[in-house]
């Protein structure tokens, strides 16, 4: 790329920004209140009315949104190439596979497509979903960027939901995003992988992320964790291709997506021992929550540390807990048993690859930033929710290209972990669908009643516009 090129692109972004940042300052704050009365619930409106959208808080927000204009600027022009090289290098790497090999790629991530679009078309949308849609999505940008109240708003996704909002309606305007980054990190742990180890280990590493219970659940559900897989594997591929601006932005993003994506940044950190990198990513996040802080939000508050006594006390149920979610093949849990083991032996074999003889240098690598990921969020100080763990499995299946020789008995695995899928979903999802099922057997009216949060949530996500969605007094207080 010459000058000319990044000068261009460098312009192209400051304009579109300085157009954006001179809507902002046209607005007023006056309108903003009004624009908050009228779409906010009345049970949310103290909470961020009192202390979001003061006049001097607003002013410090758009003078923060001028302030950025000049970023762009301030990338170095070699990291502007990374969008390009990464198109040459996977055409390259697709050029360099055989006619069975690319149709082996082709077949595995069309049966995983078509899997996971039956999934998405088939449950139903779920409280958390119909949670973050109604709080965030409806009411734009503005609102996903500086309001957090509960922990649901994986902002970077819940963006791109909103993106998606404006051309599709129903289950996969929620869920499209989460569906195709899913997607685009089991392609990249093929063709890197195929890169690296040839075709063989790719098929294992990519078709054991693509068929995991975690990996599975979120590339259907509408939540922001299959972006953190997704930038997991991204952070730990511009740190053993020593690439600066890619690290720092995929780092950022998983912050700006989740704040428990700190575990990967500490995790890079410490293997491969750049920590500046990651204090800039750091420091990049806190500049994209300035929103959030400026509005009194609290990114930190909903999971309270505890002593070490009640998390030593905890461990023996919150291990199982953790390996279930983790587990290539998740079953009932009657077979509980069996959906541990099967996370014990994939974990196994990571601590073989990390350590035993015969391993590559990027798979031992591999296999040591997974553990060490592991390992922090272990840590007795805070317990994550398993799904935070998505974070291991994208780096922990890429340690898998060791045993590529295990790669005739995976696929049985898979099939028994998507036919394993239904029954599990519809387990813990109860609620959730017996208030889709509700929703379904009521006769259209201008006034759904609803008589639990799963019901309120579900019934506002569906109903049609200009219908609406209240408590049954009837019933206690409701939890939202």
């Amino acid at each position: 790329m010459n000058r000319r090129t990044a000068r261009n692109i460098r312009w192209t972004a400051t304009a579109v920004w300085a157009a954006f940042v001179a809507w902002l300052w046209t607005l007023e704050h006056s309108a903003v209140l009004a624009h908050l009365n009228a779409t906010l619930d009345p049970r949310e409106k103290s909470a961020i009315l009192a202390a979001a959208f003061t006049p001097q808080k607003f002013f410090w927000m758009r003078l923060g949104a001028t302030a950025a204009m000049v970023l762009p600027w301030m990338l170095p022009a070699p990291s502007l190439r990374y969008p390009f090289e990464l198109v040459a290098k996977t055409q390259e790497t697709w050029r360099g596979l055989s006619p069975a090999q690319r149709t082996l790629f082709a077949g595995l991530m069309v049966v995983w497509a078509v899997r996971n679009a039956v999934f998405v078309s088939l449950f139903p949308i779920t409280m958390d979903e119909a949670n973050v849609y109604t709080t965030f999505v409806r009411r734009g940008p503005a609102l996903i960027a500086c309001y957090y109240p509960i922990p649901s708003n994986h902002v970077f996704h819940t963006m791109t939901v909103w993106a998606t909002d404006v051309f599709l309606d129903g289950v996969w305007a929620v869920r499209l995003t989460a569906w195709a980054a899913t997607g685009a990190t089991g392609a990249v742990l093929f063709l890197w992988t195929a890169r690296r180890s040839g075709a063989k280990a790719a098929f294992l590493t990519a078709g054991t992320f693509l068929f995991s219970f975690g990996p599975t659940l979120y590339g259907v559900l509408g939540r922001g964790y299959a972006f953190l897989a997704f930038f997991s594997l991204l952070v730990f591929y511009a740190e053993t291709t020593n690439r600066k601006t890619l690290s720092v932005t995929a780092a950022a993003l998983g912050l700006w997506t989740a704040p428990v994506f700190v575990y990967v940044v500490a995790a890079a950190a410490l293997v491969f021992r750049r920590p500046w990198r990651m204090v800039v990513a750091v420091a990049c996040a806190a500049a994209l929550y300035m929103p959030i802080f400026i509005a009194g939000g609290n990114l930190t508050g909903f999971y309270p540390p505890s002593t070490l006594a009640q998390q030593l006390a905890h461990l023996p149920d919150y291990l199982p807990y953790v390996a279930e979610f983790l587990s290539p093949l998740r079953l009932p849990p009657e077979y509980r048993w069996a959906s541990v083991a099967t996370f014990g032996t994939w974990a196994g074999a990571v601590l073989l690859a990390a350590f035993a003889r015969g391993s590559g240098v990027w798979e031992r690598s591999a296999a040591r930033f997974s553990l060490v990921i592991l390992a922090l969020m272990l840590l007795p100080v805070v317990q994550p929710p398993d799904k935070a763990y998505i974070v291991w499995t994208a780096p922990a299946a890429l340690a898998l290209a060791r045993f590529r020789q295990w790669r005739c008995f995976a696929p049985a695995l898979w099939a028994a972990a998507s036919v394993a899928f239904v029954p599990v979903f519809r387990y813990w999802y109860a609620p959730d669908i017996a208030a889709y099922e509700k929703f379904k057997s009521m006769t259209q009216t201008s006034v759904y009643v609803a008589d639990n949060d799963a019901e309120y949530l579900t019934f506002s996500f569906y109903a049609p516009k200009g219908t609406t969605v209240v408590f049954n007094p009837k019933n206690p207080q409701p939890s939202l």
